[in-house]
């Protein structure tokens, strides 16, 4: 909170700020287009994918 108040403070700053929910972005995009297209171990990144989320609040 500290970061977003320092930065929105200054003369020249972001005139919003986004808060977005990411949690079920990775279960609808391609991932096969993923593994084909992103510069990594290709053994790893499809085990990601299928890793699911953690959340320690629930």
């Amino acid at each position: 909170m500290s970061q977003i108040f320092l930065q929105t403070c200054r003369k020249v700053s972001a005139t919003w700020v986004l808060d977005a929910d990411i949690e079920g972005f990775f279960d609808n995009i391609n991932h096969q287009w993923l593994v084909d297209n992103v510069f990594m171990d290709k053994l790893i990144l499809p085990e990601w994918l299928k890793s699911g989320v953690v959340d320690r609040k629930r």
